[in-house]
């Protein structure tokens, strides 16, 4: 039987497509007159908004996910395997004692030489992925959900401040733009930092990963 515990990824990627659709859907309240006074809330309200997250989040992540990787294609940003690359590379960005242990346990695991590993760094980025999501040690997954909810609201914010431009609030339009344009600020230099904790985290998570299986 496969004790092995369920996947961190889908845990901490369903949190956060929820959480973004949450966001737009509690962003859209304003411009129903209504919403202010509905105090009874009920379980059918609280599972129909559930769902109702979950699929406005859906189309946040396709749409942000899609965005980014035509941004990585083109060359403006970075992806996870470029970071990758950057942070193994750049003995400043990790200790050389942590690059050394990485390094030892892909060569074992994989039977293969370090300057196969090093010219494929990209390839290895799948791999390590694939063995610390089948491992109990997930906090750069717990990472990777915040920097898939900071991508997602990055869409969300600018799109309710033309919503509220165009459409009647309950309060000043003004003020609920300028709290959307404070929160989209916020979540901007949070999601270009979260990208390099998280894939710095992956690479500390496999090598824990690494250890505790060779101790098996």
């Amino acid at each position: 039987m496969d004790d092995r515990p369920f996947p961190a990824l889908l845990n901490q990627v369903t949190i956060a497509i929820i959480m973004s659709g949450f966001v737009l859907l509690l962003g859209l309240w304003p411009i129903y007159p209504v919403g202010s006074q509905i105090t009874n809330f009920r379980i059918s309200a609280v599972v129909i908004s559930l769902l109702l997250s979950f699929f406005l989040g859906i189309i946040v992540y396709i749409l942000t996910r899609t965005g980014e990787a035509v941004l990585v294609q083109r060359g403006v940003m970075k992806g996870h395997k470029e970071v990758f690359e950057e942070i193994l590379r750049d003995p400043e960005k990790l200790s050389e004692e942590s690059t050394k242990v990485f390094y030892s346990i892909l060569e074992s695991q994989y039977d293969t030489e370090r300057e196969n590993v090093k010219d494929n760094l990209a390839d290895f980025y799948n791999l390590v992925l694939s063995t610390v999501l089948q491992s109990q040690y997930g906090l750069s997954q717990t990472l990777l959900g915040i920097y898939i909810f900071s991508r997602g609201v990055l869409l969300v914010f600018p799109a309710l401040i033309v919503i509220y431009a165009i459409f009647p609030t309950q309060y000043p339009s003004s003020t609920l733009s300028a709290l959307c344009l404070g929160l989209l600020i916020v979540f901007f230099f949070g999601y270009q930092r979260f990208q390099k904790y998280y894939v710095q985290l992956l690479i500390t998570d496999f090598v824990v990963t690494g250890n505790a299986l060779a101790d098996q």
